[in-house]
Protein backbone atom coordinates (compact mmCIF):
# COMPACT_ATOMS: atom_id res chain seq x y z
CA UNK A 1 0.00 0.00 0.00
CA UNK A 2 3.01 2.38 0.80
CA UNK A 3 4.76 2.55 -2.23
CA UNK A 4 1.37 2.53 -4.51
CA UNK A 5 0.68 5.96 -2.41
CA UNK A 6 4.57 7.03 -3.23
CA UNK A 7 3.85 6.22 -7.35
CA UNK A 8 0.51 8.55 -7.16
CA UNK A 9 2.62 11.35 -5.62
CA UNK A 10 5.68 11.21 -7.73
CA UNK A 11 3.57 13.11 -11.01
CA UNK A 12 2.45 16.11 -8.10
CA UNK A 13 6.39 16.37 -7.43
CA UNK A 14 7.62 16.69 -10.88
CA UNK A 15 4.81 18.96 -11.62
CA UNK A 16 5.81 20.75 -8.82
CA UNK A 17 9.76 20.88 -9.25
CA UNK A 18 8.39 22.63 -13.22
CA UNK A 19 6.47 24.41 -12.05
CA UNK A 20 9.09 26.06 -9.37
CA UNK A 21 12.13 25.69 -11.80
CA UNK A 22 10.07 27.76 -14.99
CA UNK A 23 9.41 30.45 -11.31
CA UNK A 24 13.03 30.82 -10.99
CA UNK A 25 14.03 31.68 -14.41
CA UNK A 26 16.36 34.94 -14.95
CA UNK A 27 14.34 37.96 -16.16
CA UNK A 28 16.63 40.07 -17.95
CA UNK A 29 17.35 43.64 -18.30
CA UNK A 30 17.50 44.93 -22.20
CA UNK A 31 21.34 45.27 -22.94
CA UNK A 32 21.23 48.54 -23.87
CA UNK A 33 20.03 49.46 -20.51
CA UNK A 34 22.43 47.33 -18.59
CA UNK A 35 25.43 49.35 -20.85
CA UNK A 36 23.48 52.88 -20.27
CA UNK A 37 23.60 52.14 -16.35
CA UNK A 38 27.01 50.96 -16.41
CA UNK A 39 28.47 54.28 -18.16
CA UNK A 40 26.42 56.40 -15.61
CA UNK A 41 28.48 54.32 -13.12
CA UNK A 42 31.39 54.91 -14.48
CA UNK A 43 30.80 58.70 -14.89
CA UNK A 44 30.36 59.04 -11.39
CA UNK A 45 32.89 57.27 -10.21
CA UNK A 46 35.55 55.56 -12.89
CA UNK A 47 38.01 54.62 -10.02
CA UNK A 48 35.64 51.76 -9.31
CA UNK A 49 35.92 48.39 -11.62
CA UNK A 50 31.88 48.15 -11.76
CA UNK A 51 31.57 45.94 -14.66
CA UNK A 52 33.71 43.07 -12.45
CA UNK A 53 32.07 43.94 -9.76
CA UNK A 54 28.48 43.90 -10.66
CA UNK A 55 28.97 41.38 -14.08
CA UNK A 56 25.39 40.10 -13.73
CA UNK A 57 21.81 41.57 -14.23
CA UNK A 58 21.94 44.44 -12.98
CA UNK A 59 18.23 45.07 -11.85
CA UNK A 60 18.66 41.41 -9.92
CA UNK A 61 22.29 42.03 -8.63
CA UNK A 62 23.02 45.94 -9.25
CA UNK A 63 24.34 47.73 -6.42
CA UNK A 64 21.74 49.54 -3.79
CA UNK A 65 20.51 52.89 -5.47
CA UNK A 66 19.88 50.96 -8.66
CA UNK A 67 16.11 50.73 -8.85
CA UNK A 68 14.05 48.68 -11.49
CA UNK A 69 10.43 47.27 -12.33
CA UNK A 70 8.99 44.39 -14.04
CA UNK A 71 6.59 45.36 -17.19
CA UNK A 72 4.58 43.10 -19.52
CA UNK A 73 5.56 41.97 -22.64
CA UNK A 74 3.81 41.32 -25.49
CA UNK A 75 1.76 38.51 -24.28
CA UNK A 76 0.85 40.73 -21.16
CA UNK A 77 3.11 38.86 -18.45
CA UNK A 78 5.27 40.80 -16.39
CA UNK A 79 8.54 39.27 -17.32
CA UNK A 80 10.59 42.27 -18.75
CA UNK A 81 12.79 44.37 -15.84
CA UNK A 82 13.39 47.82 -16.74
CA UNK A 83 15.35 51.06 -15.02
CA UNK A 84 13.43 53.37 -13.17
CA UNK A 85 15.57 54.94 -10.48
CA UNK A 86 18.78 56.19 -9.99
CA UNK A 87 20.40 56.95 -6.57
CA UNK A 88 23.81 58.57 -6.78
CA UNK A 89 25.86 59.50 -4.39
CA UNK A 90 26.52 58.18 -0.75
CA UNK A 91 23.65 59.43 2.23
CA UNK A 92 24.14 56.96 4.71
CA UNK A 93 24.94 53.55 5.97
CA UNK A 94 21.12 52.93 5.22
CA UNK A 95 20.84 54.58 1.92
CA UNK A 96 24.33 53.14 0.80
CA UNK A 97 24.10 54.53 -2.85
CA UNK A 98 27.03 54.09 -4.99
CA UNK A 99 29.66 56.60 -4.17
CA UNK A 100 30.40 59.70 -6.78
CA UNK A 101 34.53 60.03 -6.61
CA UNK A 102 36.23 63.21 -7.16
CA UNK A 103 36.14 63.85 -10.35
CA UNK A 104 32.83 62.89 -11.06
CA UNK A 105 30.89 64.23 -14.32
CA UNK A 106 27.49 64.03 -15.48
CA UNK A 107 26.29 61.13 -17.07
CA UNK A 108 25.36 61.24 -20.61
CA UNK A 109 23.67 57.75 -20.98
CA UNK A 110 21.00 58.52 -19.07
CA UNK A 111 18.66 59.03 -22.33
CA UNK A 112 19.08 55.36 -23.04
CA UNK A 113 16.61 54.46 -20.18
CA UNK A 114 13.25 54.92 -21.77
CA UNK A 115 11.59 53.92 -18.18
CA UNK A 116 13.39 56.20 -16.11
CA UNK A 117 10.98 58.21 -13.11
CA UNK A 118 13.82 59.00 -10.95
CA UNK A 119 17.43 60.88 -10.79
CA UNK A 120 19.21 61.39 -7.37
CA UNK A 121 22.86 63.38 -7.33
CA UNK A 122 23.90 63.71 -3.73
CA UNK A 123 27.10 65.52 -3.13
CA UNK A 124 28.91 64.20 -6.38
CA UNK A 125 29.81 67.07 -8.37
CA UNK A 126 32.67 68.73 -5.86
CA UNK A 127 35.70 68.88 -7.70
CA UNK A 128 35.79 69.10 -10.91
CA UNK A 129 33.39 71.66 -12.91
CA UNK A 130 30.72 69.94 -14.64
CA UNK A 131 27.71 71.19 -16.70
CA UNK A 132 23.87 70.41 -16.83
CA UNK A 133 24.35 70.89 -20.61
CA UNK A 134 20.81 70.95 -23.07
CA UNK A 135 22.02 67.69 -23.98
CA UNK A 136 22.00 66.06 -20.51
CA UNK A 137 17.87 66.70 -21.17
CA UNK A 138 17.02 64.30 -23.51
CA UNK A 139 15.59 62.13 -20.76
CA UNK A 140 12.23 59.97 -21.19
CA UNK A 141 9.41 62.11 -20.45
CA UNK A 142 8.22 59.71 -17.89
CA UNK A 143 10.25 61.25 -15.06
CA UNK A 144 8.99 62.19 -11.95
CA UNK A 145 12.04 63.32 -10.01
CA UNK A 146 14.90 65.08 -10.51
CA UNK A 147 16.68 65.40 -6.95
CA UNK A 148 20.06 66.85 -7.29
CA UNK A 149 21.58 68.23 -3.63
CA UNK A 150 25.13 69.69 -2.14
CA UNK A 151 26.71 69.66 -5.63
CA UNK A 152 28.76 73.08 -5.49
CA UNK A 153 30.94 72.40 -8.97
CA UNK A 154 28.03 71.87 -10.80
CA UNK A 155 26.93 74.92 -13.09
CA UNK A 156 24.60 75.75 -16.18
CA UNK A 157 21.14 76.92 -16.71
CA UNK A 158 17.73 75.54 -16.34
CA UNK A 159 16.32 77.59 -19.41
CA UNK A 160 13.25 75.82 -20.60
CA UNK A 161 14.01 72.06 -20.31
CA UNK A 162 11.93 71.28 -17.04
CA UNK A 163 8.99 72.36 -19.22
CA UNK A 164 9.77 68.93 -20.87
CA UNK A 165 8.64 66.90 -18.47
CA UNK A 166 4.79 66.75 -18.09
CA UNK A 167 4.85 63.84 -15.57
CA UNK A 168 7.20 65.61 -13.24
CA UNK A 169 6.04 65.60 -9.20
CA UNK A 170 9.60 66.83 -7.33
CA UNK A 171 12.34 69.64 -8.35
CA UNK A 172 15.07 69.64 -6.52
CA UNK A 173 17.92 71.68 -7.35
CA UNK A 174 20.15 73.04 -4.02
CA UNK A 175 23.58 73.92 -3.21
CA UNK A 176 24.49 74.03 -6.83
CA UNK A 177 26.75 77.13 -9.12
CA UNK A 178 23.18 76.73 -11.24
CA UNK A 179 22.33 80.33 -12.71
CA UNK A 180 20.01 82.02 -14.82
CA UNK A 181 16.19 82.78 -14.86
CA UNK A 182 13.81 80.43 -13.68
CA UNK A 183 11.99 79.68 -16.79
CA UNK A 184 8.44 80.36 -17.73
CA UNK A 185 7.88 76.85 -18.95
CA UNK A 186 7.21 75.36 -15.00
CA UNK A 187 3.33 76.64 -15.69
CA UNK A 188 3.11 73.21 -17.45
CA UNK A 189 4.17 71.22 -14.91
CA UNK A 190 0.67 70.65 -13.66
CA UNK A 191 1.81 67.80 -11.73
CA UNK A 192 4.59 69.46 -9.62
CA UNK A 193 3.99 69.04 -5.52
CA UNK A 194 7.47 70.38 -4.63
CA UNK A 195 9.64 72.89 -6.26
CA UNK A 196 12.89 73.59 -4.34
CA UNK A 197 15.34 75.46 -5.98
CA UNK A 198 17.75 76.93 -3.05
CA UNK A 199 21.04 77.89 -2.32
CA UNK A 200 22.11 78.47 -6.30
CA UNK A 201 22.86 81.60 -8.08
CA UNK A 202 19.12 82.19 -9.76
CA UNK A 203 18.66 85.72 -11.06
CA UNK A 204 15.57 87.25 -12.44
CA UNK A 205 11.84 87.53 -11.41
CA UNK A 206 9.40 84.55 -10.52
CA UNK A 207 7.36 84.18 -13.58
CA UNK A 208 3.64 84.70 -13.49
CA UNK A 209 3.45 80.91 -14.96
CA UNK A 210 4.20 79.94 -11.50
CA UNK A 211 0.46 80.30 -10.35
CA UNK A 212 -0.56 76.98 -12.62
CA UNK A 213 1.41 74.80 -10.68
CA UNK A 214 -1.92 74.29 -8.94
CA UNK A 215 -0.63 71.21 -7.11
CA UNK A 216 2.56 72.64 -5.56
CA UNK A 217 2.96 71.79 -1.75
CA UNK A 218 6.36 73.48 -1.16
CA UNK A 219 7.87 76.18 -3.38
CA UNK A 220 11.73 76.88 -1.63
CA UNK A 221 13.50 79.57 -3.80
CA UNK A 222 15.53 80.45 -0.90
CA UNK A 223 19.08 81.92 -1.19
CA UNK A 224 19.22 83.07 -4.96
CA UNK A 225 19.97 86.39 -6.55
CA UNK A 226 15.67 86.68 -7.23
CA UNK A 227 14.77 90.26 -7.75
CA UNK A 228 11.57 91.95 -9.29
CA UNK A 229 8.13 92.23 -7.13
CA UNK A 230 6.19 89.78 -5.38
CA UNK A 231 3.95 87.89 -8.00
CA UNK A 232 0.83 87.61 -6.79
CA UNK A 233 0.20 84.52 -8.98
CA UNK A 234 1.35 82.68 -6.29
CA UNK A 235 -1.87 82.95 -3.80
CA UNK A 236 -3.43 80.54 -6.67
CA UNK A 237 -0.96 77.68 -5.13
CA UNK A 238 -4.07 77.33 -2.63
CA UNK A 239 -2.15 73.52 -1.61
CA UNK A 240 0.96 75.20 -0.94
CA UNK A 241 1.84 74.55 2.93
CA UNK A 242 5.42 75.54 2.37
CA UNK A 243 6.44 78.99 1.11
CA UNK A 244 10.21 80.10 1.26
CA UNK A 245 11.71 82.62 -0.72
CA UNK A 246 14.01 84.25 2.05
CA UNK A 247 17.34 85.95 1.36
CA UNK A 248 16.57 87.19 -1.98
CA UNK A 249 16.30 90.40 -3.84
CA UNK A 250 12.43 90.61 -3.99
CA UNK A 251 10.98 94.37 -3.48
CA UNK A 252 7.43 95.47 -3.65
CA UNK A 253 4.44 94.93 -0.98
CA UNK A 254 3.66 91.05 -0.07
CA UNK A 255 -0.06 90.41 -2.01
CA UNK A 256 -3.22 90.32 -0.56
CA UNK A 257 -3.64 87.47 -2.62
CA UNK A 258 -1.95 85.41 -0.08
CA UNK A 259 -4.72 85.72 2.23
CA UNK A 260 -6.00 82.02 0.36
CA UNK A 261 -2.91 80.03 1.31
CA UNK A 262 -5.14 78.67 3.92
CA UNK A 263 -3.14 75.22 4.02
CA UNK A 264 0.06 77.43 4.67
CA UNK A 265 2.11 76.25 7.42
CA UNK A 266 5.57 77.82 7.28
CA UNK A 267 5.88 81.53 5.31
CA UNK A 268 9.74 82.59 5.27
CA UNK A 269 10.19 85.97 3.55
CA UNK A 270 13.20 87.01 5.48
CA UNK A 271 16.30 89.10 4.03
CA UNK A 272 14.36 90.76 0.92
CA UNK A 273 13.49 94.19 0.10
CA UNK A 274 10.00 94.01 1.13
CA UNK A 275 7.92 97.15 1.75
CA UNK A 276 4.07 98.21 2.50
CA UNK A 277 4.34 96.41 6.41
CA UNK A 278 3.46 94.00 8.05
CA UNK A 279 0.50 91.78 5.91
CA UNK A 280 -2.24 91.48 6.49
CA UNK A 281 -2.97 88.66 4.72
CA UNK A 282 -1.58 86.73 7.17
CA UNK A 283 -4.70 87.05 9.03
CA UNK A 284 -6.54 84.53 6.92
CA UNK A 285 -3.63 81.82 6.71
CA UNK A 286 -5.14 80.12 9.75
CA UNK A 287 -2.63 77.09 9.37
CA UNK A 288 0.72 79.24 9.78
CA UNK A 289 3.00 77.79 12.55
CA UNK A 290 5.86 79.42 11.35
CA UNK A 291 6.51 83.26 9.85
CA UNK A 292 9.61 85.15 9.33
CA UNK A 293 9.49 88.63 7.99
CA UNK A 294 12.80 89.69 9.58
CA UNK A 295 14.91 91.85 7.52
CA UNK A 296 12.58 93.31 5.08
CA UNK A 297 12.42 97.19 5.22
CA UNK A 298 8.59 97.26 5.65
CA UNK A 299 8.02 99.54 8.24
CA UNK A 300 4.19 100.35 9.87
CA UNK A 301 3.09 98.95 13.35
CA UNK A 302 2.36 95.35 13.97
CA UNK A 303 -1.33 94.99 13.02
CA UNK A 304 -4.14 93.65 14.77
CA UNK A 305 -4.22 90.13 13.22
CA UNK A 306 -3.37 87.46 15.87
CA UNK A 307 -7.28 85.97 16.96
CA UNK A 308 -6.84 82.96 14.28
CA UNK A 309 -3.49 82.39 14.60
CA UNK A 310 -3.12 80.57 17.63
CA UNK A 311 -1.20 77.91 16.37
CA UNK A 312 1.64 79.94 15.43
CA UNK A 313 4.95 78.77 16.98
CA UNK A 314 7.50 80.85 15.61
CA UNK A 315 7.10 84.87 14.49
CA UNK A 316 10.40 86.69 13.67
CA UNK A 317 10.17 90.68 12.47
CA UNK A 318 13.48 91.72 13.51
CA UNK A 319 15.42 94.44 11.63
CA UNK A 320 12.07 95.38 9.53
CA UNK A 321 11.47 99.12 11.03
CA UNK A 322 8.30 98.73 12.62
CA UNK A 323 6.83 101.73 14.98
CA UNK A 324 4.43 101.80 18.00
CA UNK A 325 3.42 99.95 20.19
CA UNK A 326 3.20 95.94 20.66
CA UNK A 327 -0.68 94.77 20.57
CA UNK A 328 -1.47 92.81 23.55
CA UNK A 329 -3.47 90.64 21.89
CA UNK A 330 -0.31 88.80 20.75
CA UNK A 331 -0.25 87.82 24.18
CA UNK A 332 -3.43 87.15 24.13
CA UNK A 333 -3.92 85.10 21.28
CA UNK A 334 -0.08 83.23 20.59
CA UNK A 335 -0.86 80.65 23.43
CA UNK A 336 1.55 78.44 21.82
CA UNK A 337 4.64 80.40 21.05
CA UNK A 338 7.95 78.72 21.47
CA UNK A 339 10.12 81.81 19.53
CA UNK A 340 9.48 85.31 19.24
CA UNK A 341 11.45 87.85 17.93
CA UNK A 342 11.13 91.65 17.79
CA UNK A 343 14.09 92.82 18.03
CA UNK A 344 15.86 95.82 16.39
CA UNK A 345 13.21 98.09 15.51
CA UNK A 346 11.37 101.40 16.94
CA UNK A 347 8.86 99.82 18.97
CA UNK A 348 7.63 102.21 21.87
CA UNK A 349 5.38 102.17 25.04
CA UNK A 350 5.27 99.58 27.82
CA UNK A 351 5.33 94.91 27.40
CA UNK A 352 1.99 94.13 27.70
CA UNK A 353 0.99 92.55 31.10
CA UNK A 354 -0.88 89.74 28.50
CA UNK A 355 2.61 88.43 27.40
CA UNK A 356 2.95 86.70 31.00
CA UNK A 357 0.77 84.16 29.14
CA UNK A 358 3.58 82.94 26.87
CA UNK A 359 5.44 81.52 29.74
CA UNK A 360 3.80 78.04 29.59
CA UNK A 361 5.11 77.96 26.15
CA UNK A 362 7.86 80.18 25.13
CA UNK A 363 11.41 79.23 24.83
CA UNK A 364 13.23 82.07 23.47
CA UNK A 365 11.93 85.64 23.47
CA UNK A 366 14.10 88.55 21.85
CA UNK A 367 13.31 92.29 21.92
CA UNK A 368 16.26 93.86 22.13
CA UNK A 369 17.30 97.38 20.79
CA UNK A 370 14.09 99.18 20.73
CA UNK A 371 12.37 101.95 22.82
CA UNK A 372 10.63 99.95 25.55
CA UNK A 373 9.85 100.85 28.80
CA UNK A 374 8.02 100.34 31.99
CA UNK A 375 7.92 96.67 33.89
CA UNK A 376 9.02 93.42 32.81
CA UNK A 377 6.26 91.16 32.74
CA UNK A 378 7.14 87.93 33.24
CA UNK A 379 7.51 86.18 36.87
CA UNK A 380 10.98 85.14 37.74
CA UNK A 381 10.37 81.36 37.76
CA UNK A 382 10.11 81.89 33.86
CA UNK A 383 12.97 84.15 33.85
CA UNK A 384 15.14 81.28 35.55
CA UNK A 385 14.15 78.44 33.14
CA UNK A 386 14.56 80.67 29.92
CA UNK A 387 17.73 82.15 30.76
CA UNK A 388 19.79 83.72 28.16
CA UNK A 389 17.16 83.27 26.15
CA UNK A 390 15.02 86.15 26.99
CA UNK A 391 16.55 89.05 25.75
CA UNK A 392 15.72 92.66 26.48
CA UNK A 393 19.07 94.63 26.16
CA UNK A 394 18.83 97.66 24.41
CA UNK A 395 15.55 99.02 25.67
CA UNK A 396 16.95 101.48 28.62
CA UNK A 397 13.89 102.59 30.07
CA UNK A 398 12.77 98.80 30.47
CA UNK A 399 12.74 97.91 34.06
CA UNK A 400 12.77 95.25 36.99
CA UNK A 401 9.94 95.03 39.69
CA UNK A 402 11.35 94.42 42.87
CA UNK A 403 10.29 90.93 42.58
CA UNK A 404 12.64 90.20 40.21
CA UNK A 405 15.27 92.41 41.72
CA UNK A 406 17.33 89.38 43.53
CA UNK A 407 17.26 86.69 40.20
CA UNK A 408 20.38 87.13 37.68
CA UNK A 409 19.21 88.85 34.26
CA UNK A 410 20.80 88.20 30.95
CA UNK A 411 20.10 91.74 29.62
CA UNK A 412 22.93 94.14 31.22
CA UNK A 413 21.07 96.94 30.20
CA UNK A 414 17.84 96.73 32.20
CA UNK A 415 17.11 98.83 35.00
CA UNK A 416 15.43 97.89 37.79
CA UNK A 417 12.10 99.92 38.14
CA UNK A 418 12.01 102.72 40.61
CA UNK A 419 15.52 103.16 41.15
CA UNK A 420 18.08 105.79 39.63
CA UNK A 421 20.79 103.33 40.01
CA UNK A 422 22.88 102.37 37.33
CA UNK A 423 22.36 99.16 34.93
CA UNK A 424 21.37 96.40 36.72
CA UNK A 425 24.12 94.20 35.39
CA UNK A 426 28.16 94.84 34.88
CA UNK A 427 30.84 92.68 34.40
CA UNK A 428 33.61 93.52 37.12
CA UNK A 429 37.05 94.33 35.87
CA UNK A 430 40.28 92.90 36.70
CA UNK A 431 41.11 94.52 39.81
CA UNK A 432 37.74 94.09 41.09
CA UNK A 433 37.31 90.38 40.17
CA UNK A 434 40.64 90.64 42.25
CA UNK A 435 39.47 92.43 45.09
CA UNK A 436 36.11 90.48 45.39
CA UNK A 437 38.30 87.08 45.19
CA UNK A 438 40.85 88.53 48.55
CA UNK A 439 37.57 89.31 50.34
CA UNK A 440 35.57 86.28 49.89
CA UNK A 441 39.35 84.23 51.02
CA UNK A 442 39.95 82.97 47.49
CA UNK A 443 43.56 82.88 45.58
CA UNK A 444 42.07 83.75 42.45
CA UNK A 445 38.59 84.75 40.66
CA UNK A 446 36.15 82.14 40.03
CA UNK A 447 35.39 81.10 36.51
CA UNK A 448 32.53 82.01 35.46
CA UNK A 449 33.89 85.45 37.06
CA UNK A 450 32.21 88.15 39.52
CA UNK A 451 28.80 89.96 37.90
CA UNK A 452 27.89 93.05 39.61
CA UNK A 453 24.11 93.33 40.34
CA UNK A 454 22.75 96.42 41.47
CA UNK A 455 19.23 96.86 42.82
CA UNK A 456 16.93 99.56 43.20
CA UNK A 457 17.17 102.31 45.07
CA UNK A 458 15.11 101.17 48.31
CA UNK A 459 16.11 104.00 51.03
CA UNK A 460 17.68 101.18 53.20
CA UNK A 461 18.51 102.15 56.49
CA UNK A 462 20.30 100.88 59.51
CA UNK A 463 23.35 98.34 59.53
CA UNK A 464 21.82 95.45 58.20
CA UNK A 465 21.43 93.80 54.83
CA UNK A 466 19.04 92.02 55.20
CA UNK A 467 16.43 93.67 56.81
CA UNK A 468 14.97 97.51 56.35
CA UNK A 469 12.97 98.35 53.85
CA UNK A 470 14.42 95.69 50.94
CA UNK A 471 11.58 93.89 49.61
CA UNK A 472 10.36 90.83 51.72
CA UNK A 473 10.96 88.57 49.14
CA UNK A 474 14.59 89.55 48.56
CA UNK A 475 15.23 89.49 52.55
CA UNK A 476 13.36 85.86 52.63
CA UNK A 477 15.46 84.89 49.81
CA UNK A 478 18.65 85.98 50.78
CA UNK A 479 18.18 84.80 54.59
CA UNK A 480 16.71 81.12 53.24
CA UNK A 481 19.89 80.74 50.71
CA UNK A 482 22.62 82.41 52.44
CA UNK A 483 21.41 82.80 55.62
CA UNK A 484 24.39 80.42 57.48
CA UNK A 485 27.48 81.80 55.28
CA UNK A 486 26.48 85.24 56.47
CA UNK A 487 30.05 86.82 57.62
CA UNK A 488 29.75 90.03 59.81
CA UNK A 489 31.42 93.22 58.44
CA UNK A 490 34.64 93.15 60.34
CA UNK A 491 34.92 90.36 58.58
CA UNK A 492 35.08 92.30 55.06
CA UNK A 493 36.51 95.65 56.14
CA UNK A 494 39.24 95.49 53.34
CA UNK A 495 36.45 95.78 50.62
CA UNK A 496 36.03 99.27 51.84
CA UNK A 497 38.31 100.96 49.55
CA UNK A 498 36.96 98.97 46.51
CA UNK A 499 36.39 101.10 43.40
CA UNK A 500 33.30 99.40 42.84
CA UNK A 501 31.49 100.99 45.97
CA UNK A 502 32.68 104.14 46.17
CA UNK A 503 31.19 104.10 42.59
CA UNK A 504 27.67 103.38 43.72
CA UNK A 505 28.31 106.29 46.77
CA UNK A 506 29.89 109.29 44.74
CA UNK A 507 28.03 112.46 44.32
CA UNK A 508 25.58 111.31 46.86
CA UNK A 509 24.48 112.86 50.20
CA UNK A 510 24.15 110.40 52.46
CA UNK A 511 22.01 111.89 54.71
CA UNK A 512 18.94 112.34 52.06
CA UNK A 513 19.69 110.27 49.30
CA UNK A 514 18.15 106.55 49.03
CA UNK A 515 20.73 103.66 49.48
CA UNK A 516 21.29 101.29 47.35
CA UNK A 517 21.26 97.85 47.43
CA UNK A 518 23.79 95.74 45.43
CA UNK A 519 24.40 91.93 44.70
CA UNK A 520 27.97 90.82 43.73
CA UNK A 521 27.77 87.45 42.59
CA UNK A 522 30.64 84.74 41.86
CA UNK A 523 28.72 81.94 39.49
CA UNK A 524 30.25 79.52 40.67
CA UNK A 525 29.73 77.22 43.35
CA UNK A 526 30.79 78.64 46.64
CA UNK A 527 28.10 81.89 47.04
CA UNK A 528 29.04 84.43 50.36
CA UNK A 529 27.14 86.83 51.96
CA UNK A 530 28.20 89.91 53.38
CA UNK A 531 27.56 93.32 54.31
CA UNK A 532 29.94 96.60 54.66
CA UNK A 533 28.28 99.43 56.48
CA UNK A 534 29.89 103.01 55.73
CA UNK A 535 28.07 106.73 56.48
CA UNK A 536 25.47 104.72 56.79
CA UNK A 537 24.78 102.99 53.95
CA UNK A 538 24.52 99.17 53.47
CA UNK A 539 25.66 97.18 50.58
CA UNK A 540 24.33 93.94 50.33
CA UNK A 541 27.00 91.56 49.00
CA UNK A 542 26.79 87.79 47.98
Amino acid sequence: MGSISHLRLLPLLLSFIAATAGAQQPIQIPPEEQEAVYLALESINPMLQWRTLYPDDLCLYGPHGVVCELFPDSSGAPTISHVTELNFGYVSDFSSNPPCGPNAILPSSLSSLPFLRKIFFFSCFTGEKTTLSRSFWNLSSSLEEFIVIENPSLSGKLNGNLGNFPQLRRVVISGTEISGNIPGEIGNLRNLEQMVLSRNRLHGEIPTSIGHCAALKILDLSANRIAGRFPAEIGRLTDLVKLDLSANHITGPVPADLSRLHQLELLDLSHNRLTGGVPTALAEMVSLKEVYLSGNPLGGRIPEIWSNLKGILGIGMSCSGLVGNIPSSMGVFLENVCYLSLSNNFLEGELPEQFKQLESSAKEINFENNALRGRIPFSAPFIQRIGGKLKLGGNPKLCLGEELAFFSFSSPAVMACGGSCSPLRTQASDSEQEDAAAAFGLDDPPDPPFVFFRLACFGIAGKSPLRGSLPPLLTDAAESLFGRLRRDSSDVSSMAPADWFRRERRGTDPSVAPRCGALLIPISARIFISSYSSNNQTVLVC
